[in-house]
């Protein structure tokens, strides 16, 4: 759930469940047509090897330390801690422009491959043979509590990129985080009566 306008690091770690196969997947379609591709349009093959590999290039550089940072967020704060440059980073790696689909961008590529092989396999008198696709996630909810101790904890974002700081903030918002999820933590407990015991 986006708090603020902003998403967090539940919403950066859905985001890379969902994105992460699906640039494996299109490559291995890639290798099934690739003979085929090579025999009859070789320069879109090389082409669009070519961008595949940009693609992954630019994928694996914005992605490289985001599941180290996202390991190292406690679970009681991943709806409340923010990741919005790195949520937006990993968009920008697979689309450049947003709502535009642009040469080389994830959904380019995959547009490209589909038709090669729909136009195979209408030359060849075959039905249509749609392109693997992993399963669509459904994203988690951000339960009352979370929202309460983000609206106390304020807006730091342990993905914002300050020069090569890129992610400063996170041992802040870690030790902010637990001073909430302690203090929650002790209004939720009974008090605790202590009766002596009797004498003799």
């Amino acid at each position: 759930m986006t708090i603020g306008g902003k998403h967090t690091i539940a919403e950066l770690s859905d985001l890379l469940e969902a994105k992460d196969p699906l640039i494996p997947a299109l490559e291995q379609n890639w290798r099934v047509f690739h003979p085929i591709w090579m025999q009859t349009n070789p320069g879109a093959d090389a082409a669009f090897k070519k961008d595949l590999d940009d693609l992954k290039s630019r994928y694996s550089r914005e992605t490289l330390m985001l599941h180290t940072v996202i390991d190292a967020v406690p679970s009681f704060m991943e709806n409340i801690t923010p990741a919005e440059d790195a949520y937006a980073g990993v968009i920008s790696a697979l689309q450049k422009h947003p709502g535009v689909v642009s040469p080389g961008d994830l959904q380019d590529l995959w547009n490209r491959l589909n038709d090669a092989v729909q136009a195979n396999q209408s030359a060849h008198g075959l039905p249509p043979a749609p392109l693997y696709e992993p399963p669509t996630l459904q994203p988690r909810k951000t339960s009352d509590i979370e929202e309460t101790a983000y609206k106390n904890l304020g807006w730091l974002d342990p993905t914002a990129k300050k020069g090569k700081e890129t992610f400063g903030w996170l041992a802040v918002v870690g030790a902010l985080g637990l001073g909430i999820f302690v203090v929650l933590g002790l209004r939720a407990r009974p008090s605790i009566v202590v009766v002596a015991p009797k004498s003799g």
